[in-house]
């Protein structure tokens, strides 16, 4: 381990209070099984168009636009 994360890991150890000598649980889980019904780049319904959750008192007073880019140029961004 480099000297830096050695610092890091010592004074991350003294602020939590544990010990300097013990041994930290080096136990990784598994990641969960990937859903095997779904082709790559097939469309399900909540993919379809963009999800917004806008209150209902402000529905009337929000306007949202939103435009479909060509994966193959980039993205003007024009935020201002």
């Amino acid at each position: 381990m480099s000297r830096f994360y050695s610092r890091v890991e010592r004074v991350l150890r003294r602020s939590l209070g544990v010990s300097q000598t013990a041994k930290a649980d080096t136990e990784v889980k598994p990641a969960p099984p990937v859903d095997s019904t779904l082709e790559e780049g097939e469309e399900t319904e909540e993919t379809k168009e963009p999800h917004l959750n806008i209150p209902y008192e402000l529905k009337d007073h929000i306007s949202v636009t939103v435009e479909e880019i060509n994966a193959e140029t980039t993205a003007v961004h024009d935020e201002l």
